[in-house]
């Protein structure tokens, strides 16, 4: 069903499904060619449950020290061996949790979990187009730029964590809201997005890129429309996009 609604809507596979009183949240891994599936409860975004396990898959790889050139050696149908990870991923629902019990730190939940599903298109805009001397160029200007930031940022402990994986991703899941200035958080996330989205123009020119935005961002602005309003955020992207 997945594979049907990604050769059905672009490229776009399944966002949720409700059963069971639940929403059943559907991600993608292309490089180890992983479905990954989370239940929450119907009330919350699926964006941002699908942000959180995003970094949950990350930490998943990680912590195995999984390649798309190991993986299948790893992975033999035998699933107990991945429980000694169990106690990372219910540290990490444990702090999700709080977050949202604090007023304020929910809010800035939200927006880590919309800033990552921006940056994960992004990143899909870049396997896309970028290759050979242009894919070098835009990795060593990431590089570059998040080396500044990490520098500016020092003072900030949350914000050095605000990480990039010297290829083409970028990861915000791991900055704990409760220990974080709302107003730098904010600053930091437009500032790294503003950048990132300049080089990919650089790269690709203005035409393909709002090609490549009206299949990836306009669908999620769409989506997450109540939303954005609500976090006060939708005219900030609109005109980060788009203008």
């Amino acid at each position: 069903m997945n594979q049907l609604t990604e050769v059905e809507l672009a490229g776009r596979g399944i966002e949720a499904i409700v059963m069971g009183g639940l929403q059943w949240i559907y991600t993608k891994h292309n490089p180890l060619n992983l479905l990954i599936i989370a239940a929450d409860s119907r009330d919350r975004s699926p964006e941002l449950t699908r942000s959180r396990l995003d970094y949950i898959i990350k930490s998943f790889i990680e912590f195995f020290q999984i390649t798309p050139e190991n993986w299948e050696k790893v992975w033999f149908g035998e699933y107990s061996k991945f429980n000694a990870i169990n106690p990372l991923i219910d540290q990490l629902v444990q702090q999700w949790t709080q977050a949202e019990g604090v007023l304020g730190a929910a809010e800035l939940f939200d927006i880590l979990g919309l800033y990552q599903q921006l940056f994960n298109m992004l990143t899909n805009v870049i396997r896309r187009n970028f290759f050979k001397e242009k894919l070098v160029k835009i990795k060593a200007q990431m590089k570059e730029f998040h080396t500044a930031l990490t520098k500016e940022w020092e003072s900030d402990p949350e914000l050095t964590k605000i990480a990039y994986d010297g290829n083409v991703d970028w990861d915000f899941m791991a900055i704990n809201p409760l220990d974080v200035d709302a107003n730098k958080l904010k600053s930091a996330l437009m500032e790294t997005t503003h950048k990132v989205k300049g080089f990919v123009a650089q790269g690709i020119g203005k035409m393909i890129l709002l090609n490549e935005f009206s299949k990836e961002i306009i669908p999620f602005l769409i989506n997450n429309w109540d939303q954005l309003n609500k976090l006060e955020m939708l005219k900030e992207f609109v005109q980060l996009f788009f203008c």
